[in-house]
């Protein structure tokens, strides 16, 4: 997977805008942006999600479901096997619109069809949509979370 580290300046300034510097200056922000369309694979998204406060994996269903779970709720799993999909937790509104928008996301395939969309790993949706779509699954799970386990995350 080929990577390029953007750094670009909290007004817009373009002078720093790439830079060979290992961290960027208090006042950049930094992002990590993919070149290709999408080369997502199981070690990026096991590392994507791992990354995450408070999550875990887990094999609850069979041997070749993962499972990744903030304070023991799902907000992702794929086959391990296979990973040509990935389901992730969606708002209801949002999940009917993805699925509308892109031929490689469906209803949740086992999964509560409202509020779960199975995205396929094809090549046809970009790795930063992808990774996205993660972190919105990951924070709809952890806005539901009691106050005193959300308290965690602050």
């Amino acid at each position: 997977m080929a990577f390029l580290r953007v750094y670009a300046t909290e007004n817009g300034n373009d002078e720093d805008r790439y830079s060979s510097r290992k961290e960027p200056l208090p006042t950049f922000r930094a992002c990590v942006i993919s070149l290709s369309w999408s080369d997502m694979d199981i070690v990026a998204y096991r590392s994507y999600c791992l990354q995450k406060p408070g999550v875990s994996e887990t094999f609850p269903f069979d041997e070749s479901t993962l499972v990744y779970k903030v304070m023991g709720k799902m907000f992702a799993l794929t086959n391990v096997d296979t990973f040509e999909s990935i389901n992730l937790k969606c708002d209801p509104a949002t999940a009917l619109q993805l699925r509308e928008l892109y031929e490689g996301v469906s209803p949740g395939y086992y999964m509560n069809k409202k509020h779960w969309n199975t995205i396929k790993i094809d090549g046809r949706i970009p790795d930063l949509l992808i990774c996205q779509w993660i972190d919105d699954s990951y924070s709809l799970v952890v806005e539901k979370l009691p106050k005193a386990d959300r308290a965690k995350f602050v």
